[in-house]
């Protein structure tokens, strides 16, 4: 119960900053953070168990913002709020299960099936605000923002990839000169 109530205050704390940055390399930043504790939520316990902390922290995160006003390059804009909340709910939820789902298959480890569950999700985030942004600015606009958010969850995504393959690269070399090494001292 403490380790629920624990990620559930660190997921609404990421669900609500979420909203309060202007730049999208901060907003992506704070979405993938959020989709990979998601994530690693699901395959430390369920995918609907994430799922219910994804859901309670947005609906706290809206009542916390409900009177609240967004501006956008000076002008207020209605509903994004909303829109942000769902856009987490729906992509953060079904990362969860999608990445128990390519988890359970054996063809991917954990790291890789939470990547591809998050880029999955950047996706079905980026589409949501999309159709929310639509009515707003030119298909233009939106569609450079959209490529642009995505393409810059895929280099975080990439990046954490390439650090962890990093680090198990070093592992793996470590363990193999030791072994080496006890060869070559045991050699008669």
């Amino acid at each position: 119960m403490y380790q629920y109530l624990v990620l559930f205050l660190v997921h609404a704390t990421l669900n609500y900053s979420l909203n309060y940055f202007n730049k999208i390399w901060q907003c992506a930043f704070v979405f993938v953070l959020l989709a990979l504790l998601t994530n690693l939520t699901a395959l430390a316990y369920n995918a609907r168990r994430a799922t219910q902390i994804v859901l309670l922290s947005s609906i706290l995160g809206f009542i916390l913002h409900f009177n609240k006003t967004y501006f956008i390059q000076g002008e207020p804009v209605s509903g994004i709020f909303f829109a942000s909340y769902l856009s987490v709910l729906i992509s953060c939820g079904s990362s969860a299960f999608l990445c128990c789902f390519l988890h359970t298959q054996k063809k991917f480890t954990t790291l890789s099936s939470s990547l591809v569950s998050i880029l999955f999700a950047a996706f079905i985030d980026g589409c949501i605000m999309a159709g929310f942004f639509i009515p707003i600015y030119s298909m233009v606009i939106v569609s450079k923002i959209f490529f642009k958010e995505v393409g810059i969850k895929l280099l975080y995504v990439s990046a954490i990839y390439f650090l962890n393959l990093k680090k198990n690269y070093r592992r793996s070399k470590e363990i193999f000169s030791i072994s080496l090494t006890q060869k070559v001292l045991n050699k008669p």
